[in-house]
């Protein structure tokens, strides 16, 4: 199973009056699926489990969930994800993952004669990449000379 994928999702089934069930899930608006049998079951309980985490990473990232787009907004609904009005870029910073080591250790890093950098791995950077930035951060924060 996936690092950020729900291992358990809260589920309603009908029956419908032709003898189907649908299922769905008040984690993600406007997913459902209308099954005949148990494999088809099975599978629909399988993809509300990746529509639930496909809506948890869209709000994480402050983006409107697919499906969303699909239903009238609800006052006061949750699950709606939180939108920049329409035309303006989204004001939030993106998410950065925490507690990941630097692949390499920044005071392995050589600074060559031209003015790029190479990685412990053998790798050249030209000084005004983000790698190098993040490097030369962690040096100075480091107290290491740049």
């Amino acid at each position: 199973m996936g690092r950020h994928r729900p291992t358990m999702i809260p589920l309603t089934v009908e029956y419908l009056p032709d003898g189907r069930l649908r299922v769905e899930t008040p984690l993600t608006r406007g997913w459902s699926a209308v099954v005949r049998s148990p494999h088809e079951l099975a599978r629909a309980i399988e993809t509300a489990f990746v529509e639930v985490t496909v809506a948890g990473y869209a709000r994480s990232r402050n983006a409107k969930y697919d499906l969303s787009k699909l239903t009238e907004q609800v006052k006061g609904d949750s699950r709606t994800a939180l939108t920049a009005a329409a035309g303006t870029p989204p004001t939030h910073r993106p998410v950065r993952a925490t507690g990941r080591p630097p692949r390499h250790n920044p005071a392995s890093w050589a600074k060559l004669p031209d003015g790029r950098w190479q990685a412990p791995s053998g790798r050249k950077f030209r000084s005004d990449s983000q790698v190098v930035r993040n490097v030369l951060r962690l040096r100075e924060e480091r107290g290491l000379s740049t």
